[in-house]
């Protein structure tokens, strides 16, 4: 694996093909969610939305799938996960993590 970050956006590649992007602002938490529609596939169907909670933030994922992830990286299986965290302190927006990373490897 190889990591890559500029302080906005950190990459993690796998295999040849970039399997987690986290987008954060290198000032700090900020009150907007970073958007991150330019960094999924444009064929990007959401599947299901969850939202949970812990002691330190809320957390919203959405569960995607896109057949140009697929045919490019195989063992997404299509599949990614978009993760957006939220401090709890606060309400400031923490980060947002796009992550297709193969489960059974």
């Amino acid at each position: 694996m190889k990591r890559f970050n500029n302080g906005t956006v950190t990459v993690i590649v796998f295999k040849e093909h970039i399997v987690n992007i986290t987008l954060s602002d290198p000032a700090g938490p900020t009150k907007a969610p970073p958007d991150y529609k330019d960094f999924i596939p444009e064929d990007s169907i959401l599947q299901n939305t969850k939202e949970e909670q812990d002691e330190k933030g809320s957390y919203k994922t959405e569960m995607y799938t896109s057949f140009s992830l697929e045919k490019a990286f195989p063992l997404s299986e299509g599949k990614f996960a978009v993760v957006t965290a939220q401090s709890r302190t606060d309400g400031k927006y923490l980060a947002t993590v796009i992550d297709c990373t193969p489960l059974s490897q």
